[in-house]
């Protein structure tokens, strides 16, 4: 089954797309920050602003190399966002039956071995440097936490891993293959093992909806809802 999609960058581009926009806007970043933010606050808009960055340059890339028609894209989204976000509710749900069963069933091996299941605890997560600094909540940082992960990274992930790069290779290589070179990238991307399990999912609901628009408010939700188990994992 080919994925219906009206226009396909060739997978070749897509590396260099992926590996240039990453290098430009990471460097771009680190070297400003370098000069004009205090170093406790810098993790806090460093991501933040490569994911701008790299939104920006891919913006342009595919508006003026490739000739996609964002004005469109985003006309369809609009008539056809009650249909898109009843989906995405509706894959967020399938999501966290699997996350949930997923917990409990690690939870019981745990238990089985004698493992305790919340070793991890104290340094399980990087988002805790977003809204605490010197050991207060810093609101700003929780706000741009927010923005970062919900909003600008689920359309910037989405039209990257989906739309460009799996798309890319559904044309060359069959559905499961596809899914788990994506799914690596983004993984390698997040620097994170985590990451890998989602990104698998979201490839899955691409391939059966071919809805950015659903991958993206989806890919938000997921987001959001991580961040608040991690959250309630750090004040617990």
């Amino acid at each position: 089954m080919k994925l219906k999609v009206k226009k396909i960058v060739p997978l070749k581009e897509v590396w260099i797309i992926l590996f240039l926009s990453v290098f430009a806007a990471s460097l771009l970043v680190k070297l400003l920050l370098n000069f004009f933010v205090p170093i406790k606050y810098f993790e806090i808009i460093y991501f933040p602003l490569i994911q701008i960055c790299m939104s920006i340059g891919l913006f342009y890339v595919l508006r003026d190399e490739y000739k996609i028609n964002f004005q469109l894209c985003f006309n369809a989204y609009v008539e056809n966002y009650k249909e898109n976000l009843k989906l995405s509710i509706r894959y967020f749900f399938i999501f966290i039956t699997i996350f949930i069963s997923a917990a409990v069933l690690l939870w019981g091996l745990y238990e089985l071995m004698g493992i305790d299941s919340l070793g991890y605890k104290s340094g399980s997560s990087t988002i805790k440097n977003f809204f605490i600094v010197d050991g207060e909540f810093y609101l700003t940082g929780f706000i741009i936490l927010i923005f970062s992960s919900c909003i600008i990274a689920p359309i910037l992930e989405e039209l990257m891993f989906r739309r460009l790069l799996f798309v890319a290779l559904r044309e060359k290589f069959n559905f499961v293959l596809s899914l788990t070179i994506s799914s690596l990238i983004f993984t390698i991307f997040h620097l994170s093992l985590i990451p890998f399990f989602y990104s698998m999912y979201l490839g899955w609901v691409y391939e059966k909806e071919s809805k950015l628009p659903v991958n993206i408010m989806l890919h938000s939700f997921i987001n959001l809802f991580i961040i608040f188990i991690k959250g309630v994992i750090i004040y617990s």
